[in-house]
């Protein structure tokens, strides 16, 4: 299997979509312990929104180019359903169609097995060939942000690392 070629402005386009998440002010404020994980997903949907719509400064309609390239959940699908592997369709939260090609997977949750579910999810769209590179964006709902510390430990950032050459990426909130 071969995976797309991460270039010097797919890093960078990566780098400042994690960014934005990860710095989003109303993210930060955002009360998670109460929150479901729709919830969750309307937040960062706008701060994604928000991101392509900077990125596309340039078009003479940055905001419906942003809506024209991003995905979200329940909205009706480009290239009809999914493909089925293992007897089971895989749906991404959200899909950013250009400029690159990239399945999002949102997951909010006391639990560090639902990082690896995540990930999981991510290697599905990645490996299945619909998604050139996929995103698990975790928000961590302990009020320690204990996951969050963990994924900046030197064994896990190894493992994120060994995921980001199969072009499936993390961000911690």
């Amino acid at each position: 299997m071969r995976f797309r070629r991460k270039t010097a402005p797919f890093i960078k386009f990566m780098t400042g979509l994690k960014r934005a998440i990860k710095n989003d002010i109303i993210l930060k404020r955002f009360d998670v312990r109460n929150a479901d994980e729709k919830e969750g997903q309307g937040q960062v949907s706008n701060v994604i929104q928000n991101y392509l719509v900077k990125h596309f400064k340039d078009y003479a309609n940055p905001q419906l180019k942003a809506a024209n390239e991003f995905y979200w959940e329940g909205q009706r699908r480009r290239g009809g359903p999914a493909p089925q592997i293992f007897d089971s369709r895989n749906y991404p939260d959200f899909v950013i169609h250009s400029p690159y090609l990239i399945a999002i997977e949102y997951k909010l949750s006391e639990s560090g097995s639902l990082v690896k579910e995540g990930i999981g999810q991510c290697m599905m769209h990645t490996f299945g060939g619909e998604y050139d590179f996929s995103l698990l964006v975790f928000h961590d709902k302990n009020k320690s942000k204990s996951i969050c510390q963990a994924s900046t430990k030197k064994q896990e950032k190894s493992v994120v690392k060994k995921f980001e050459e199969l072009n499936v990426f993390s961000c911690f909130i």
